[in-house]
């Protein structure tokens, strides 16, 4: 029976699991932010939980590998407005939503920077110039988006030279901005170190799938999660850079570890929350995030002696948030394309 699941396992497999995969690494996001601020995992009883909690970044991997396999097919299918529109609904409309009541609180009550430092925060630009903002993803997903129809363009012009020498590429100038102690490395480290696996999510998609059949699909899929499951269990250089590129490693293994795994067990009730989560993961990485600055800038990690009330709660709440925010975007939505 396995073997004949494995035998049958191809790329829908993969994309039929994109939901569940956000919902989950959305958790494992919020988990590790967390642990990072308080430490409940780091205790020994939980030490095995506890290092897969600290490799929580790769979550952030796991994201733009499996966004840049998105928007790849919404550009495919989607005329270049459309995808834009899109790409609004998704993304910006919900981080506007949270975004404005935050540094309302945060640029004119709690720091008192003021009205610029207040638009430079909204419109992510701060993250650029100081390195300093609370969503940095938002960022880099925002530019990834504005740009991505130049590079699917520039792709199928050059047959995909483009797309593989932008890896290298990129890695190179990230060398160089370190190596020359430039300030946009020093800033915006965090989503330099992520634009490769968003080139390979992109490639992986146009190129990859396209080569291959279930069979070498099944042996390039046990080969990345073998070297995954390596680069897991050696994750102890210092440096950062080559940390960022080993989650980027570590999440491309983990996707398809997963959907072997969907693929010989199917619990229902896990797909169903799996799922629920998957589409508001976005929403709830905003949410948390906003909530765990609020929290720190108020010194309020200390208040509560049980540390594993802050695990429930955060996380109940920014999933009860993240879902009004879902459900008032997609109503507000709905109203304006009958209007």
């Amino acid at each position: 029976m396995i073997r004949n699941k494995f035998k049958d396992f191809s790329w829908n497999d993969i994309m039929s699991n994109r939901t569940e995969i956000f919902g989950l690494v959305a958790i494992w996001i919020i988990l590790f932010h967390i642990n990072n601020n308080i430490g409940f995992f780091r205790l020994p009883v939980v030490s095995a939980f506890s290092r897969l909690i600290a490799v929580g970044n790769a979550g952030v991997d796991i994201f733009l590998f499996l966004s840049a396999i998105g928007l790849y097919y919404s550009i495919s299918k989607n005329t270049i407005s459309t995808f834009y529109k899109n790409r609004f609904a998704r993304v910006i409309i919900p981080y506007i939503i949270l975004a404005i009541p935050y540094f309302i609180w945060y640029d004119f009550i709690f720091a008192k920077d003021g009205i610029g430092q207040f638009l430079l925060n909204v419109g992510t630009i701060n993250y650029w110039i100081n390195g300093e903002h609370p969503v940095w993803y938002v960022a880099f997903i925002v530019i990834a988006y504005l740009i991505f129809p130049l590079i699917h363009y520039l792709d199928k012009k050059t047959r995909h030279i483009s797309t593989i020498a932008a890896i290298p590429l990129s890695i190179l100038v990230e060398y160089l901005l370190l190596k020359s102690n430039n300030i946009l490395y020093q800033n915006a480290e965090r989503a330099l170190s992520r634009i490769p696996i968003f080139f390979f999510g992109y490639f992986f998609v146009s190129v990859i799938t396209k080569k291959i059949n279930n069979k070498n699909l099944i042996v390039i899929s046990f080969l990345s999660i073998a070297i995954g499951i390596a680069t897991f269990l050696i994750l102890n250089n210092n440096h950062i850079v080559i940390k960022r590129y080993m989650f980027g490693i570590i999440g491309v293994s983990f996707v398809l570890a997963y959907s072997f795994l969907r693929k010989i067990f199917n619990v229902q009730w896990i797909r169903t929350i799996l799922n629920f989560l998957g589409t508001i993961s976005f929403e709830i990485y905003v949410v948390h995030v906003l909530l765990l600055r609020l929290i720190s800038n108020y010194g309020l990690w200390e208040k509560i002696p049980y540390k594993i009330i802050w695990y429930i709660g955060i996380i109940l709440v920014s999933i009860f948030i993240a879902k009004l925010l879902s459900l008032f975007v997609s109503k507000f939505l709905l109203k304006n394309r009958k209007c």
